[in-house]
């Protein structure tokens, strides 16, 4: 039995094929410069138990994923999009998807463009953002899925990637991000991270204010929980602050969760504690 593998907490680690809360700390960033590896893009995700191996159709790039069913589905349910960090792919977030559909809920863990199982280059949440409109374009049109109770989870860039796309769809009614990068200009002016500034320079520049949350805020209709430790220095914790700021001068609805000593890797008690909010946040916009 294949284990699905992590980045979360800062390194490659190997998580059981059951899922349990503890099983996912969200953290890491293994920031690459340049162009990924054209072997890496090719390489097709592994099968896993209990899940379908998808492959569907982003901005110009095929992008592939796992997607869980609850079990005894038997009427369209809730459904939720979930996006992996930097340098991750979808297994790093099938372990929570496996949870959700657990909890009731259709789940897909998405390989975000550039990472192994999609096409295409990472681009800073440019067009990442575009593959994720269409997906849930797709995901809608499933007869399976309940397209009035949709949600996006992401951790990190996918955090980012999910604030985006907020910002360009309606289809959405609930946004759960941990510890995004909101904005890029500031984000590297105060990361600790040293291969970071390299990055935003080289992937995310001149478009860095296209790329950034906190300038779509506006355009976002769905509530918003944000997710942050205390103490995060790589993606500092004033990235979710700002973002908090910026939709609440909007006009919008948004929840600011802070983890007490917390770095980007929440550790397993702070993931015990993300993990509750995020539940009953989707509790409440997905099936109340």
């Amino acid at each position: 039995m294949l284990a699905a593998r992590t980045f979360w907490l800062g390194a490659a680690c190997d998580l059981p094929a059951i899922p349990t809360p503890l099983n996912f700390a969200f953290a890491g960033f293994s920031y690459i410069t340049g162009r990924v590896g054209q072997k890496l893009l090719e390489e097709s995700l592994p099968t896993l138990p209990g899940a379908k191996n998808v492959v569907v159709q982003g901005e110009g790039v095929a992008l592939g994923g796992y997607l869980f069913y609850p079990p005894d589905l038997d009427e369209a349910a809730p459904t939720v999009l979930l996006l992996h960090g930097h340098g991750g792919n979808a297994l790093d977030m099938a372990e929570p998807a496996r949870l959700l559909s657990q909890f009731g809920y259709i789940a897909l863990s998405l390989s975000m463009r550039g990472w192994r199982g999609s096409g295409g280059v990472d681009d800073c949440g440019l067009r990442q953002t575009d593959d994720a409109v269409k997906v849930l374009d797709w995901l809608s049109a499933q007869p399976e899925v309940n397209h009035e109770r949709i949600g996006i989870f992401g951790t990190s860039q996918g955090g980012q990637v999910a604030l985006l796309t907020g910002s360009k769809t309606h289809r959405l009614k609930a946004i759960v991000a941990y510890k995004p990068v909101t904005d890029i200009e500031q984000w590297q002016r105060t990361t600790s991270h040293s291969g970071i500034p390299s990055y935003i320079s080289t992937i995310c520049q001149p478009e860095s204010r296209l790329r950034s949350p906190v300038d779509h805020a506006a355009a976002i209709d769905a509530p918003v929980l944000l997710i942050h430790g205390s103490v995060d220095m790589r993606v500092p914790t004033e990235q979710s602050t700002l973002m908090k700021e910026a939709l609440l001068r909007a006009g919008k609805q948004v929840e600011l969760k802070l983890i007490e000593g917390a770095m980007h890797s929440f550790g397993p008690e702070g993931v015990k504690i993300a993990w509750a909010w995020t539940l009953d946040f989707l509790a409440r916009h997905l099936k109340d």
